[in-house]
């Protein structure tokens, strides 16, 4: 079962499947490289209160199964696990460094979608369905009291024909 948050005024799960690759599409992500990734990765989802529900690092793109917080935007998920991961690669593997002599490990394309416990079809069916049933009451006149309240005073007053 994925995770659901819990917000000071809500619950709600926000699940994602992350893609991205490295610059020029190189398949460096192999041995100790793809080790060293994924270990940052893990650490940088537990640093943040992210939970991997799956994650593969082939030769060359990762996948990344994810749960965040609704608090927390897509794009600074992204920064973080991309950043983080760069810079201790960099810094464990030198020769990176000089393949990537520009700076960016990452390719700044990248693939998400938003993943849920129910299909999109269910959900299309529930509200099409189950949900419409108030538009089929016929709308009814209420009878103001004028004895009521001060506002029916008011309305009576700026609105004889009400």
């Amino acid at each position: 079962m994925m995770n659901v948050f819990s917000t000071a005024h809500g619950r709600g799960q926000n699940s994602f499947h992350f893609v991205w690759k490295p610059k020029y599409a190189y398949s460096i992500l192999i041995g100790s490289v793809k080790v060293v990734c994924e270990e940052v990765l893990r650490q940088v989802a537990a640093e943040h209160g992210y939970v991997i529900h799956a994650m593969e690092v082939m030769a060359d793109h990762v996948h990344v199964f994810l749960s965040f917080k609704p608090s927390v935007c897509v794009s600074d998920v992204f920064q973080k696990l991309k950043g983080a991961s760069a810079h201790q690669l960099f810094k464990r593997f030198p020769h990176l460094r000089k393949q990537y002599w520009g700076g960016h490990l990452w390719s700044r394309g990248k693939f998400w979608r938003s993943i849920g416990s129910t299909t999109d079809r269910a959900v299309k069916h529930y509200i099409e369905c189950s949900q419409g049933s108030w538009q089929h009451i016929e709308p009814q006149t209420i009878e103001l009291d004028p004895k009521q309240t001060k506002i029916t005073k008011y309305l009576r007053r700026e609105y004889p024909t009400l």
